[in-house]
């Protein structure tokens, strides 16, 4: 079985990503309706695990305006080890951690400007996109209460061409 972004092995059933693909992003303000639906009586929050798997890079556009909420879309994605491009408010950086985790921009300029960096040798194993995928994933096995620290099988998936396991 194959996709534009991801291949079954018949033989082992493992995916991997393809190496020749297109990037994948994501915007946080299209899942609403995913989290209230189930699935064999499961939140869908597991599900957009699977979806943000074949997924690169998370978007975020949530502003607030007494600057204090912040994006649950962004804890979905860092759950899924997703790195993020995020708009910038007076909280922001309790969660988005610029340069470690994501990126944090203030207008549609820098946003274009980051995409730009990101993407421009995609995919490559030592850019940023996956320095941000493995501190996520390394602050997750820190953390308690995180699914990693709870001993729950817990994956995004690897780096273009590598095995999900």
């Amino acid at each position: 079985m194959r996709s534009a972004f991801m291949e079954r092995d018949a033989g082992s059933g493992l995916v991997m990503r393809l190496r020749e693909r297109p990037a994948l992003l994501v915007s946080s303000t299209g899942w609403t309706e995913f989290e209230q639906l189930t699935l064999d009586g499961h939140k869908l929050p597991s599900l957009i695990c699977v979806i943000t798997g074949s997924v690169d890079l998370g978007v975020c556009l949530h502003t607030s305006c007494s600057g204090l909420d912040l994006p649950m879309k962004v804890v979905d994605m860092f759950g899924c080890c997703l790195p993020v491009c995020a708009m910038n408010f007076k909280c922001l950086h309790e969660l988005v951690k610029h340069e470690e985790n994501g990126l944090v921009f203030e207008d549609s300029e820098e946003l274009a400007a980051q995409l730009q960096m990101l993407f421009s040798n995609f995919p490559d194993p030592a850019g940023k996109l996956n320095q941000f995928r493995k501190n996520l994933r390394e602050s997750q096995q820190l953390k308690p209460g995180t699914p990693a620290s709870q001993g729950k099988s817990f994956r995004a998936a690897p780096p273009s061409g590598q095995k999900l396991k």
